[in-house]
């Protein structure tokens, strides 16, 4: 089955409206939060937050410290066909 362009348009906008509408409703109005609390996140417990906090900062250590300088590193030994090869090789990949 075939869709025309008008009517995938319209599917389109009615899926986005709905997930709007539901993303919308999930979080406590404004004026209902005490001082300091944050809309949605406050309001879920979390039993594993120490764990993911913990792998939060190990995972900004690794980008900040790690990877990001790496990256400046890798971009200025590797000359740009090879980086350019590189990067066609990940695209075939996916």
């Amino acid at each position: 089955m075939k869709l025309k362009l008008p009517t995938l348009f319209l599917m389109l906008a009615l899926l986005s409206g709905r997930l709007y509408a539901q993303a919308s409703s999930s979080n406590p109005p404004a004026e209902k939060l005490q001082p300091g609390q944050m809309p949605y996140f406050d309001a879920v417990p979390d039993p594993i937050e120490g764990f993911n906090r913990c792998s939060w900062g190990v995972n900004e250590w690794l980008f900040r410290d790690l990877f990001y300088p790496l990256s400046f590193g890798y971009n200025f030994v590797v000359p740009k066909p090879v980086r350019t090869m590189v990067s066609n090789g990940g695209h075939n990949l996916t």
